[in-house]
């Protein structure tokens, strides 16, 4: 699993904890996960983490660790509190995070008191803000350059078009594919953003498709990007659609089952 690898990488750095003799050792690692509020993403990142530790202690016995878990809450404020608790009442050595709101709320302190801090999130620039803040998530530009090449290699296009959220995330994909299409084998034909607060996205559909694409890659979070790939059908379009990963989660492909034929959803290992 990549996430007891990773953990396995933030131990190594326990074992130079002052104090580290031969008798046995117990580490705390700390982990703020969104853990209330029916977010089963912290309770999936809680199960990999239990499963990562409890394979660590059996490979060690003289070095032991411990997780130490907090609810990241429903703000900023509530996820920086809980880092405060974990660093000053748990004493942890190192600090665990699962979501993008979370990892940036910690990380100015994080950096402040040379924690180590891992964040399992997505944002495309949160490994550049801080000197301490290790990101273990499938980087976006990595997803895009796959998919372009699947694209071209596989579907056997030759020009393709983004539909992208109007957002810090959509805007780094529209970079990469700017600077990655060609090197793929594919020519961007178009590119339009898409506001997903907004239900109807058919202006930035009919404009993309304007271009005449063989594929359209649409690039938005869950829901108001399913609602894409439907307005994409009722235009009329017939050919490939790639998807990415932030489309496909929570299971926002229920919603536009009959547009999914065509489709191809990225994946990560």
């Amino acid at each position: 699993l990549p996430l007891c690898a990773a953990l396995a990488a933030l131990c190594g750095a326990l074992l130079v904890v002052p104090g580290c003799g031969a008798k046995q050792e117990i580490n705390k690692i700390g982990a703020v996960l969104p853990l209330s509020g029916g977010n089963e993403t912290g309770n999936q990142h809680l199960h990999g983490l239990t499963l990562a530790v409890e394979e660590l202690n059996a490979a060690s016995p003289s070095v032991q660790y411990k997780l130490v878990t907090e609810d990241e809450g429903a703000s900023p404020e509530s996820a920086a509190a809980a880092f405060t608790k974990l660093l000053t009442v748990d004493k942890v050595a190192v600090v665990i995070t699962a979501t993008d709101m979370a990892s940036l709320a910690i990380a100015p302190k994080a950096e402040q008191d040379f924690v180590p801090l891992f964040g399992n999130c997505e944002h495309p620039l949160i490994v550049t803000m801080f000197r301490d803040l290790f990101r273990n998530y499938p980087g976006t530009a990595l997803e895009i350059r796959a998919t372009l090449a699947f694209a071209a290699q596989s579907r056997g296009a030759r020009t393709i078009a983004l539909i992208y959220s109007d957002d810090p995330y959509g805007k780094s994909v529209l970079e990469t594919v700017r600077n990655e299409a060609a090197e793929r084998g594919v020519a961007l034909a178009g590119q339009e953003p898409f506001d997903p607060s907004q239900t109807d996205p058919s202006s930035s559909v009919n404009a993309v498709l304007a271009a005449k694409p063989d594929v359209v890659l649409v690039y938005g979070p869950g829901e108001a990007g399913m609602g894409v790939v439907v307005a994409l059908r009722r235009a009329g379009f017939a050919g490939d659609v790639c998807v990415s990963r932030l489309v496909a989660r929570d299971q926002s492909g229920r919603l536009a089952a009959r547009a999914l034929a065509g489709c191809y959803f990225a994946a990560t290992k």
